[in-house]
């Protein structure tokens, strides 16, 4: 069996990202490389796709002010040319829509040994990656309250037009789609973009167990995502921080990626950042430093890092009616807050910090829950078994 991902990097979100997952496939003997346009290791299984740096820059400059996204980028003919493209017998994508492919040239690349995991809802709208409340994405788009996504901001609106264009681009296209979720699913199958996908199949992300102690500290340290994006909720986690009075010598927070936070919050708590950590056994040992872990975000596709701070003993504090208290099984093994609610968000933190009992009892429930549920192991196994039922027909 000869594999072969497709993704725009190796490092970054490698966990999801099919960096790991081809590794992991080399270990168990199978021929595996991955093709990407940026590439930050040094791994020999990566190969750089060969293209002029300047004028993908350049296109996405004229992307940006003409509010396309994925249309211009000529380089499928430069995977398609590939002799391990041309030699694979699974060709798996990732994040072919970032600033990789036009969506016009799928159908050159994506035949009956594509498969394509689809990560979050940009495939199927006019250009946001969540659309929280809004159906638009079942009409048409058009007419859209969120046309400056934070992910993909257009200057106008163009969401129908794009909308339009996915519908051209999908129609003679028919990869095996894994999604991680039931929600997505659900979601690829209503969608008249992707309704006639006839192979979907969920198959959750899966983490690497390292089972230890955690190491007391003098202060409770309290980790979370630093983005900026909205849909990642800091905004709500910034304002049940400011309401935690007389706290500032008995908690430490860090975090990993990056973004801003407030100046008066940076004034008054110790903050440890970590910027984007690839290392994922730095992460790892990160993530067993802090004894909370708080995920305020308002949607998401799947919610990798929780399972990973679950997967370190972390006592995880979520929103309600989110993805993260699914994948959790929440309130069994998560802590949730009302949804957007900063208050109830503040009353369900200082309660974690200030009982020990409540905060361990949710470490090891976590724990427990993630290790029997979201092993990598059996998310490398259900691949394969995928792969092996694709070649067989």
């Amino acid at each position: 069996m000869k594999v072969l991902f497709v993704n725009n990097c190796d490092l970054p979100g490698r966990v999801f990202n099919g960096y790991d997952l081809h590794n992991a496939l080399i270990k168990k003997g199978i021929t595996a490389n991955l093709v990407v346009i940026d590439k930050f290791s040094d791994d020999v299984t990566v190969k750089q796709l060969e293209i002029d740096a300047l004028e993908r820059e350049l296109i996405i400059y004229e992307e940006e002010k003409n509010c396309l996204k994925n249309l211009l980028f000529p380089y499928a003919e430069k995977l398609f040319n590939l002799k391990l493209f041309k030699e694979a017998d699974i060709v798996h994508f990732h994040f072919p829509y970032h600033d990789m492919f036009s969506l016009l040239d799928y159908k050159l690349i994506m035949d009956r040994r594509a498969v394509w995991t689809i990560h979050d809802m940009w495939p199927v709208t006019g250009n946001c990656t969540n659309p929280f409340e809004c159906r638009k994405w079942i009409s048409g788009c058009g007419d859209c309250q969120r046309y400056d996504d934070d992910y993909f901001p257009m200057k106008m609106d163009n969401t129908a037009f794009m909308w339009k264009i996915k519908k051209e681009a999908y129609k003679d296209i028919n990869p095996h789609i894994i999604v991680s979720t039931k929600n997505m699913e659900s979601i690829i199958r209503k969608s008249p973009l992707t309704g006639h996908f006839n192979d979907i199949n969920v198959i959750p992300f899966g983490i690497s167990f390292c089972d230890r102690k955690k190491e007391k500290r003098n202060k409770i340290v309290i980790g979370f995502r630093l983005t900026d994006a909205k849909i990642k909720g800091c905004q709500f986690l910034y304002q049940a921080i400011r309401k935690l009075k007389g706290y500032e010598s008995k908690i430490e927070f860090q975090c990993v990626d990056e973004g801003h936070i407030p100046d008066d919050i940076e004034k008054r708590f110790v903050i440890k950042k970590y910027g984007w950590v690839h290392d994922k056994n730095k992460l790892n040992e990160i993530m067993y430093g802090w004894d909370i872990f708080v995920m305020p975000s308002i949607n998401e596709s799947f919610g990798i890092m929780a399972i990973e701070a679950m997967g370190s003993k972390c006592a995880l504090l979520c929103f309600k009616d989110t993805i993260i208290e699914e994948l959790a099984e929440a309130p069994e093994n998560a802590l949730t807050a009302a949804y957007k609610d900063e208050d109830d968000l503040f009353n369900k933190l200082k309660l974690l910090i200030d009982s020990k009992r409540i905060r361990e009892d949710y470490q090891r429930k976590g724990f427990i829950h993630v290790r029997n549920k979201y092993s990598f192991d059996t998310y490398v196994d259900r691949h394969i078994a995928l792969y092996d039922q694709i070649m067989r027909g």
